[in-house]
């Protein structure tokens, strides 16, 4: 299994030269692609036989962008903000 760009909305869905139809087909595409890989436990199943119980993470969340600088950088503190 791989994460792949459809997943998130991020840089890559979002500069496609899409039509509305087939930019809402990619939303209905991205959505059951989350529903398969983070609420059935993909995501969590690919720990499982690779790292030691207690280095698993205790939680996912899936954002559509990270809050970043001018020049790139993410801003952890927003970040640690958002997610608190």
């Amino acid at each position: 299994m791989h994460a792949c760009s459809t997943l998130w909305p991020g840089v890559l869905a979002d500069d496609l030269d899409m039509t509305r139809v087939q930019r809402a087909e990619h939303e209905k595409h991205r959505a059951l692609h989350f529903e398969r890989v983070v609420k059935h436990g993909a995501v969590l199943a690919l720990f499982a036989d690779r790292l030691a119980r207690f280095k698993h993470p205790r939680r996912i969340v899936v954002l559509d962008a990270l809050p970043r600088t001018a020049l790139g950088k993410v801003r952890k503190r927003e970040l640690a903000l958002r997610l608190a």
